[in-house]
């Protein structure tokens, strides 16, 4: 039971519940339902890197470093941001490294239609969301399983348990 006076319990309670009304519970329902209609090449990926060229929103709360949604654009377009966090000395060797991954696996699938060579990122093939598998994309990247579980069995079960009708 988080305590009424745990800021920082609420806020993150808040940061996740939006994360998966918004954002992930449909792109797990949506993985689901081509899953469903047998489309095999389905790469499903999470980026969970806390970066400092993604505007410094993971900096906003001490100790707490949240990676916002479309954080790794300026990964896969090298944006204006970059030139002026490399002056502040803020990139590291794995900003470059996650920057040489994203063109890699982008151009991999644009071309061969899949994201690694050697199969280190593999499709998804179960909708079970605790077995549903993903490439986490961070410091420490490769494939997982349960892609945001909990946000998935909440909102399928939970908040929608009759279908995707949201009124």
């Amino acid at each position: 039971m988080v305590a009424d006076d745990d800021n920082m319990a609420w806020l993150q309670f808040y940061v996740d519940i939006g994360t998966s009304f918004f954002f992930t519970s449909f792109a797990g329902r949506d993985i689901t339902d081509h899953l469903l209609q047998n489309n095999s090449n389905m790469y499903v990926f999470e980026f969970t890197y806390p970066s400092q060229i993604d505007g410094g929103y993971n900096n906003v709360v001490p100790d707490w470093h949240p990676v916002p949604h479309m954080a790794e654009i300026p990964y896969l377009f090298y944006e204006v941001n970059w030139e002026k966090e490399l002056k502040a000395g803020k990139i590291n060797q794995t900003d470059f490294d996650l920057t040489n991954f994203f063109g890699e696996a982008w151009t991999n699938f644009a071309k061969f239609g899949k994201p690694t060579m050697d199969n280190s990122w593999k499709p998804t093939t179960s909708s079970d969301p605790k077995m549903m598998e993903y490439f986490e994309i961070g410091a420490n990247s490769g494939m997982r399983t349960g892609y945001r579980k909990h946000d998935q069995i909440t909102f399928n079960q939970a908040v929608q348990p009759d279908g995707p009708n949201l009124l």
